[in-house]
């Protein structure tokens, strides 16, 4: 019985030692993840405001847009924009605008990757 087992462990550890050399390689693989955005207007001076989007999340390609608009009666009509990507945790993005007067504007914020994406919506009134 004895002579069995050793038979069987010699066999084994003699099996193992005769196989390649086999690591486990680290894949460069991870796992896309959710990403968040913000943005909005900043007063910088005057009727010049900071037009600006944020994106956050895991380290991988991302895109981040703001759009301005302009109420116009019932609809909310295209002002202007800015955006910008990047494979950082952080992608931000900034425009220079002047805000006119007596209006209602709307930003919305996109952010994607290439599996999500989220949209944000800030409401300003400047009547």
């Amino acid at each position: 019985m004895y002579k069995k087992i050793g038979l069987f462990i010699f066999w084994a550890l003699f099996l193992l030692a005769c196989m390649p050399n086999v690591k486990a390689q680290a894949l460069d693989v991870q796992p896309y993840a959710v990403v968040s955005a913000t943005g909005g207007l900043k007063h910088s001076s005057g009727n010049t405001y900071s037009l600006w989007g944020v994106a956050q999340g895991a380290k991988e390609r991302k895109q981040i847009t703001a759009t301005l608009y302009r109420k116009e009666g019932t609809s909310w009509l295209y002002y202007d924009s800015t955006s910008d990507s990047g494979t950082d945790m952080h992608v931000e993005t900034y425009k220079s605008i002047v805000i006119l007067r007596g209006y209602e504007y709307k930003v919305e914020v996109i952010a994607s990757t290439a599996t999500h994406s989220t949209t944000q919506n800030y409401f300003y009134d400047f009547r």
